[in-house]
């Protein structure tokens, strides 16, 4: 790591590459909140309109009614299967062409993490020497950064 490079080095290397890696990650963070909080809202509104419960191994919540998404893997494998099916439902009404299984919201926090990391890896030369693999263990250092470069890039 260069400690004795200045600020005004920094922004002479900047590169047209880099500016699109911060639009792209910048647009895929926001697609990806758009997704995660749609698809929130449609799950909680099946879990809501129907009787989903914890299964028997959920100790003291055993039988009682599920009302939070976070705890739908907690459900019996009948409620889960139906759970599941509405869901696929939902996904098909809204567009997403994604297979059984898969969430839209998952698959587009995937693809901004892919964003972040080539924007850690075009912005190299201005990153003294730090790479997304060494902040992926520190998150919160992590976003930090990830602001900065975009600050930076803007």
């Amino acid at each position: 790591m260069n400690e004795d490079i200045t600020p005004q080095e920094i922004m002479t290397r900047i590169t047209p590459a880099m500016r699109e890696a911060a639009r792209n990650y910048c647009r895929l963070k926001a697609d990806a909140a758009r997704i995660r909080k749609q698809i929130d809202a449609e799950q909680l509104k099946i879990l809501l309109a129907d009787d989903f419960r914890y299964d028997e191994l959920s100790d003291e919540l055993a039988g009682q009614r599920i009302t939070t998404v976070k705890h739908v893997w907690m459900m019996s494998e009948a409620d889960f299967t139906k759970y599941e099916a509405e869901c696929r439902k939902m996904r098909a009404r809204l567009g997403y062409k994604v297979q059984d299984g898969e969430c839209p919201a998952l698959i587009a926090e995937n693809e901004v993490r892919k964003a972040q990391r080539n924007l850690f890896n075009v912005c190299e030369p201005i990153t003294l020497g730090l790479t997304y693999d060494q902040l992926t263990g520190r998150p919160d250092l992590l976003e930090q950064m990830t602001e900065c470069l975009v600050m930076i890039l803007k």
